[in-house]
């Protein structure tokens, strides 16, 4: 309350040392003086009206709107109504007491008094209208000083970035670029600048970008980043991941670039995969040779016992049936474990893969998994000619094989169905089927998870050039699908 009081006299003391104040009170007096001649005030007597002809105090009445004006102009509406009250009790003794035409009085008294209060609602109006303005020139002020520090921030980012970034127009002409495309590409930032990209783009390249560029202007969704690749100032040759987004309209299309080297990684990647290849390879190669080495040397052996296990059962008397019936069971063991081996040593390397290709050895895989299951399993594919070579074949079959046998193991699936689709270039292997699926989980949690026969049908996708998606959710069934 204290505070209060102290911030009201503050303001009065302020409206004190204001100059318009005592002006406003200077012009008051004058009017008193004028309306009021009678009273001697002066020593020298001043009869405006007379002058100008008139027989009553109209024009003091008006010229009370001029303090009125100044009032409420300098101190707003609060300084209007104080003058207008001020003005009112200035008129009142001579509309009451010494007009002689009252009537007329009192009309031009409230007519001063009206024109006084639609004064201050236009000036009060008008000062709204200003600190609406000013406020809205401050708000546009702070909201052009933040612009410019985004725009620096901005402009800072653009040139400290360490990824590749230039603008250009439709046609390729380069706007800006920063420093991390002039390092890339080997060339001045001012060499750049004002320059077209076809000073580091093949042509091959500035044809994939032109026509993805196109498609942005079209509105039509495209796979990015991609890779291009170009030719550096001192003549190397490099791979650049690239995204690339619209900036303006369709009528004036400008692109923002952002570009990496993928050089090294690509060679990683390529010595990656000749590693897995060889690896594959050497793994082939040994299942080969414990398969043969099966073949030739334990199932020959087996084959050899079980034959003279046999020669003697066939000599034994009939008095010795306590000996033989062992025999017979020992035998029998063998047979089996000779069906075994020979299983074991097909899925090693089927003959049927090696001797007959693709086809014939996926008819032999379904055939043999729909004696070891109850599972219905359909085989189709479009043509049994496919441009495979006897490596990639391997590879597709050990892909579908593994597929197959997660069925058998893990599905608890009633139907799986197996087709080869070829369209144009484009190849797709498919094995889906209807059981309890799974939960997917990506990156190396798979190998958390024991889901490593995933893991190795990916990794011979990657061999085959080719990608492979893998579709599942619990109580939904599995579908895998090879693209190549």
């Amino acid at each position: 309350m204290i505070k209060k009081e102290h911030i009201e006299s503050k303001k009065h003391h302020t409206s004190l040392c204001n100059p318009y104040f005592w002006i406003i009170i200077v012009l008051f007096l004058v009017v008193i003086i004028l309306h009021y001649p009678h009273l001697h005030l002066i020593p020298v007597k001043i009869e405006i009206n007379s002058y100008l002809g008139l027989e009553r105090h109209a024009l003091e009445r008006i010229l009370l709107l001029i303090p009125i004006s100044l009032a409420s102009y300098i101190f707003g509406l609060r300084g209007g109504v104080i003058s207008l009250f001020t003005a009112l009790i200035i008129m009142i003794p001579r509309v009451v007491a010494l007009s002689t035409h009252k009537k007329d009085a009192s009309f031009e008294t409230v007519l001063t008094i009206a024109i006084g209060l639609l004064i201050n609602w236009w000036l009060l109006s008008r000062r709204k209208e200003i600190d609406l303005r000013e406020q809205a020139l401050t708000k546009l002020e702070e909201k052009k000083h933040e612009l410019h520090k985004m725009g620096k921030r901005f402009q800072e980012i653009f040139e400290k970035a360490y990824d590749a970034i230039w603008i250009q127009n439709e046609s390729g002409h380069i706007i800006s670029a920063n420093l991390a495309t002039a390092l890339l590409t080997g060339y001045t930032l001012q060499e750049l600048n004002n320059s077209n990209i076809s000073r580091f783009l093949k042509p091959e390249a500035i044809q994939k970008a032109q026509d993805l560029e196109i498609k942005l202007i079209n509105g039509i969704n495209v796979h990015q980043p991609y890779e291009l690749e170009i030719k550096k100032r001192n003549g190397e040759e490099a791979i650049l991941m690239i995204t690339t987004s619209l900036l303006g309209n369709e009528t004036t299309p400008v692109f923002l670039k952002i570009a990496r080297d993928i050089t090294d990684e690509k060679k990683m990647q390529a010595h990656l995969r000749l590693y897995a290849d060889q690896i594959h390879t050497a793994y082939e190669e040994e299942r080969k040779r414990i398969a043969r080495e099966l073949h030739d040397d334990t199932i020959q052996t087996l084959v050899s016992i079980s034959r003279s296990l046999d020669n003697y059962i066939t000599k034994l008397d009939c008095k010795e049936k306590k000996i033989s019936e062992p025999l017979d069971n020992i035998n029998n063991s063998i047979d089996d474990a000779l069906i075994r081996i020979r299983r074991f040593v097909h899925d090693l390397r089927p003959p049927t893969l090696e001797y007959l290709g693709l086809i014939p050895a996926l008819r032999e895989l379904v055939h043999e998994a729909r004696d070891q299951s109850t599972i219905e399993i359909n085989l189709s594919f479009t043509t049994t000619q496919f441009p495979f070579t006897r490596e990639q074949e391997l590879l597709i079959y050990r892909i579908i094989q593994e597929a197959l046998s997660n069925i058998r193991k893990h599905s608890h699936a009633t139907k799986a169905d197996i087709s080869l689709l070829a369209k144009g270039k484009e190849i797709m292997v498919e094995v889906k089927d209807d059981g309890q699926g799974f939960e997917i989980i990506n990156g190396p949690m798979f190998l958390e998870k024991g889901k490593l026969g995933l893991m190795g049908m990916k990794e011979r996708s990657h061999l085959l050039g080719g990608t492979l998606d893998i579709s599942s959710k619990p109580g939904k069934g599995t579908t895998i699908t090879l693209h190549l």
